[in-house]
């Protein structure tokens, strides 16, 4: 088995739970005549002293050749990937499937085909009760085949039985590839794009998807077809700031994963993206009542659940849970359960560090740059902040940069440093020059300050506001006004409050 990294084997090893670990000694003890494998040490040593170089693990192996020690991490690693097979078969419905099938190629090839049939009928019951629609196309191609080369005494019902089968089934998956296709194209989109800007992206966007969107609702196919379709409705209208409806259809869609329990248990991780588009919507329409309760439903979920997630579900249940509590907080302007809630997601971003991309790290760390500003914690704010703002590679939100910008600039106001605002904006120039007007507002608020004597930051500040307080009826920039509550932070200025207590 092919891995490109030493990085990809001991990123494999850190994953596996101490259950996965003792049953790959098991699998090696049960596997293996030699008293240790060589791959079995390797294992160990990895785990053992997971930060050291090759060098060092080849020198403990006595392994002089490159291409032997090579050979034997490619084999350590095949050899824990087929543990883990054998470990979840039992717990993971398509994996126990695709086992059935392979069994029943095995007993096909020994010319057993009564046999190979009776495997077959079982791998189909399941595939059916967990909606493997591909699956149950390999299986029925399977059973057309043996009909056509054997005579197998069913009957010709039984072949009458199985071309109508295949042919719902063929629909079945080309009305669902469809809705997948489609909610892939939407996403890729968004992405690409983010959210519609203008009038003009609207129309290209809706131009683009809406005819498909709408044929969504004629589709016939079944569940797996009804939940890329919720999928694809959610992206469409949430791509057009139109929070309300892809709130709406995010509750569909994790409510037929209620309604189907056996969905939760073939894709954990969907179901928990369903509340995460819940969330999102609730926050970008600032419902806090629904923001309220879509988390804690997902809490209590994580919490009852929370053993029998893998690792990614882990990870994704954590992304999800923790950006909640830190939105729910920064809606309510609840500046000590945010800051309660900081060192735990720390802990959390620490723990998974190096399976979590650049891009959610800084989502994170904006957030939390926030909660510290709200508290007027400056110094704790600046500090986050600085991982967003000196940052050189190109993330997936360039915008996101921007942002931390302006909350730099509105810490060091807080902070009476305006010599550092000036040098912000030049320092920081080639990053401010794509702007929607709801953040060149902000950045030309703090050019005149910096040009103003202090009595003349107050005018500056109420005229600010009223430019805000227009944008906000706009549609396209009412979410980057959300986004940097720069407004907020404006009035507790003229206020001469924190955002703390400008929310009680």
């Amino acid at each position: 088995m092919p891995i490109a990294t030493k990085r990809e084997l001991f990123n494999l090893i850190d994953s596996l739970t101490k259950g996965e670990k003792r049953n790959f000694t098991l699998f090696v003890q049960r596997s293996s005549k030699e008293e240790l494998p060589m791959f079995n040490k390797l294992f160990e040593l990895i785990d053992k002293f997971p930060e050291k170089e090759d060098a060092w693990y080849a020198q403990k192996m006595n392994i002089e050749a490159k291409q032997n020690y090579s050979n034997l991490k490619r084999h350590l690693y095949k050899q824990i990937i087929m543990s883990l097979r054998i470990l979840h078969n039992t717990k993971r419905a398509n994996i126990q499937v695709r086992e059935y099938i392979d069994y029943a190629f095995i007993l096909y090839g020994k010319g057993l085909y009564p046999q190979a049939s009776k495997i077959l009928k079982l791998a189909k019951r399941e595939a059916v009760k967990h909606h493997l629609n591909n699956s149950h196309y390999t299986i029925v191609e399977f059973q057309k085949m043996i009909e056509s080369r054997h005579i197998t005494r069913h009957g010709p019902d039984q072949a009458v039985e199985l071309i109508e089968e295949s042919t719902l089934i063929a629909e079945n998956l080309n009305s669902t590839m469809k809705a997948s296709n489609l909610r892939l194209e939407i996403h890729a989109y968004f992405i690409k794009n983010g959210h519609v800007k203008n009038e003009e992206e609207s129309a290209y966007f809706s131009a683009q998807f809406e005819n498909a969107v709408r044929e969504l609702e004629s589709a016939t196919g079944g569940l797996n077809q009804r939940v890329f379709a919720l999928q694809a409705k959610v992206w469409y209208f949430y791509t057009l700031n139109r929070f309300n409806e892809s709130y709406e259809y995010a509750n569909d869609w994790v409510d037929l994963f209620d309604r189907f329990p056996e969905l939760i248990q073939r894709d954990k991780d969907l179901y928990l993206r369903g509340f995460h588009y819940m969330l999102n919507s609730a926050y970008h329409l600032r419902n806090v009542e629904k923001h309220s309760i879509v988390l804690s439903r997902l809490e209590s979920y994580r919490k009852m659940e929370y053993k029998s997630l893998n690792r990614n579900s882990q990870i994704v249940s954590f992304l999800y849970v923790h950006t909640g509590r830190l939105n729910n907080s920064i809606l309510k302007k609840d500046v000590s359960t945010g800051l309660l809630n900081i060192p735990k997601t720390m802990r959390r971003i620490n723990k998974y560090s190096s399976v979590l991309d650049e891009h959610r790290k800084q989502v994170f760390y904006f957030k939390i740059a926030w909660i510290y500003l709200m508290a007027d914690h400056i110094k704790k704010s600046i500090s986050y902040l600085n991982k967003i703002v000196h940052v050189h590679k190109t993330t997936l939100r360039s915008d996101l940069k921007v942002y931390a910008i302006i909350m730099f600039m509105m810490c060091h106001y807080s902070s009476k440093n305006l010599s550092a605002i000036e040098y912000i904006i030049r320092t920081f120039g080639k990053d401010l020059n794509d702007l929607n007007r709801a953040q060149s507002l902000a950045i030309q608020m703090f050019k005149d300050i910096v040009e103003a004597p202090l009595l003349g930051h107050r005018l500056i500040f109420k005229q600010a506001l009223e430019n805000l307080a227009r944008l906000k009826n706009d549609p396209y920039q009412k979410l980057s006004v959300n986004y940097l509550d720069v407004e907020l932070w404006i009035k507790s200025k003229i206020s001469n409050r924190t955002i703390a207590q400008l929310g009680q």
